[in-house]
């Protein structure tokens, strides 16, 4: 399998595409090729995030097998502030936990 990836450094750490070859390793010939491309806007103070998403697959003929895209509503933010009501952990019974807070190792009841 062989991966490309191009970073656009202009906007953060976000990669805007890349893609993945997909080689038989009974064959050794090439099978497919999957591209996904991200669309990026600046969500304020330089913190650049996702609009939009497509991952699409090619095969070997350089035909589209499938293609999806994923867009972010309106509303969607980066960083965005929640309150106190808003932020819950649900840790089952019997999950062991080590708390270096209060330095200690226990089990939830």
């Amino acid at each position: 399998m062989q991966v490309l990836i191009k970073m656009d450094v202009e906007h953060g750490f976000t990669v805007p595409r890349s893609e993945t070859e997909v080689i038989s390793r009974a064959t050794g010939k090439f099978v497919s090729r999957q591209e996904y491309v991200t669309q990026v806007r600046d969500y304020g103070n330089g913190m650049w995030g996702p609009v939009q998403f497509t991952m699409t697959e090619y095969d070997a003929d350089g035909l589209v097998k499938k293609s999806t895209t994923l867009i972010y509503g309106k509303d969607f933010q980066i960083n965005a502030p929640i309150s106190r009501d808003e932020l819950t952990l649900n840790i089952p019974s019997g999950a062991g936990v080590d708390d270096e807070v209060v330095d200690a190792t226990y089990t939830i009841p």
